[in-house]
C-alpha cells in the first residue's frame, strides 16, 4: 500500500530505478504496486537500469496476461562497446575533467575492465574525483567481478549443475564438444550459450570454434564461480 501512494503521488516525474536486478525483498508486490501506478498515472516515466540477465528480466517478457501489459516497456540495451569507442570516452572524459593520462592507462583499463560503458564510466567518475590510476582501477575491478559474480549466480538459478561447469569451462575457452562433455543436453547447452550471448553479451564464438568469455570481467567472475551453488 505504501509503495502505490508513493508511485501515485508522483506527477510529472522520472522515477530512476538503478540496479533493480539486486532487489531481493518483496519483488512481486514491488512490481505489481508499480504496474498499477504504471498504468495509471500518464505522467510517471520509469526508468530500469540493470543486468539483463536478473529481476529486471521480468519487465521485458510482457503477455496479455502481465501486469505491464497496458504500457509496454521500452528496451534499451548496452552491449560492449568497440574499443575505438572505449578509448575515445576515457581519452575526451579525461580531457574535459582535467586529469593526467597516459595511453597505456587507458589501455591497461580496457584490458581489465573491458569496454562495457558502466565498469569504464565509473572507473573514469573516480579519476575525475582524484583517485590514481592504479586505485581507481582496482577498486572498480572487484566492484565489476563481484557484481558480474552475483550476475552469473542470478543466472544460473534454476538450471542444472551442468550449466555452472559449462560455465567454468568456458573461462579459458572450449569447443562444443569440450562443453558436451559435461553432460549437458544439447537443446539445453544451445539455449545457454544463446543467453550468455544474447543477454549478458559476455560469450563470443571465434573463427576456429571455441566459445570463451569475452569480457574481461566475465571471465574474472567465472574463475571465482563455485561449481557447488551457494546455499540459500
Amino acid at each position: 500500500m505504501r509503495w502505490r501512494m508513493l508511485f501515485f503521488s508522483l506527477k510529472n516525474t522520472i522515477l530512476i530505478l538503478d540496479e533493480v536486478q539486486n532487489v531481493k525483498q518483496g519483488v512481486n508486490s514491488f512490481l505489481k504496486a508499480l504496474a498499477t501506478a504504471f498504468n495509471e498515472n500518464d505522467s510517471l516515466l520509469v526508468i530500469f537500469t540493470g543486468s539483463y540477465a536478473g529481476v529486471i528480466k521480468k519487465l521485458f517478457e510482457a503477455t496479455h496476461r502481465d501486469s505491464f501489459y497496458g504500457r509496454p516497456p521500452i528496451e534499451i540495451l548496452l552491449p560492449p562497446w568497440p574499443e575505438w569507442v572505449a578509448v575515445e570516452f576515457l581519452r575526451k572524459g579525461f580531457e574535459k575533467c582535467g586529469v593526467d593520462f597516459t595511453q597505456r592507462e587507458i589501455q591497461d583499463t580496457l584490458w581489465r575492465l573491458g569496454t562495457l560503458p558502466g565498469w569504464l564510466n565509473l572507473y573514469g567518475l573516480r579519476r575525475c574525483l582524484g583517485a590514481s590510476h592504479e586505485e581507481a582501477l582496482q577498486r572498480v575491478f572487484e566492484k565489476a567481478v563481484n557484481e558480474a559474480l552475483r550476475e552469473l549466480e542470478h543466472f544460473l538459478e534454476g538450471r542444472s549443475p551442468k550449466a555452472r561447469e559449462v560455465i567454468k569451462r568456458l573461462t579459458y575457452g572450449a569447443t562444443w564438444g569440450e562443453l558436451e562433455k559435461t553432460g549437458i543436453s544439447k537443446d539445453t547447452l544451445s539455449r545457454l550459450l544463446d543467453a550468455l550471448t544474447g543477454e549478458l553479451f559476455a560469450v563470443v564464438k571465434d573463427d576456429i570454434g571455441v566459445y570463451r568469455f569475452s569480457d574481461p570481467i566475465y571471465r574474472y567472475a567465472a574463475e571465482r564461480l563455485s561449481l557447488s551453488p551457494k546455499a540459500k
